[in-house]
């Protein structure tokens, strides 16, 4: 059973994973804390900081993307919507939750890459053995 800052969580990473790259700015949700805005890269996986403003909202909008390398945020930029006030904790949990996340896709795709390998190469051992009988 997940907590209420757990659901809220969850529910970042999966309207991320189901939206986004298709667009020309991708909206990220945005948490003030310490009257800072931060924002979790899906990209380089870091945290963005960016000045706060002076309330709730002040800052929605386009922003330049802070990775330090090249990503599918660099050029463009993102948009910014704040979701609210949160605390050291709540930025922590957020970051290992997403990491953890992108981990089992990368696993995944992983476990697929292998078994398509494995399939194809069985499927050339086949052919072989079909022209090494047809030889014979």
């Amino acid at each position: 059973m997940l907590t209420r800052s757990e659901r809220k969580i969850q529910k970042h990473i999966d309207w991320r994973r189901n939206e986004g790259y298709g667009f020309q700015y991708q909206e990220l949700p945005a948490f003030r804390c310490d009257g800072v805005l931060n924002v979790f890269c899906p990209d380089c996986l870091t945290w963005h900081v960016h000045g706060g403003g002076k309330g709730p909202g002040d800052c929605d909008g386009h922003r330049a993307a802070h990775c330090m390398f090249e990503t599918a945020f660099k050029n463009p930029g993102y948009v910014l919507r704040e979701v609210g006030q949160v605390d050291e904790q709540f930025l922590n949990t957020y970051e290992k939750q997403w990491r953890s996340s992108v981990k089992r896709e990368q696993d995944l795709r992983k476990r697929q890459r292998e078994e398509r390998e494995s399939q194809e190469n069985q499927s050339e051992t086949h052919e072989v053995a079909e022209v090494a009988e047809v030889a014979v």
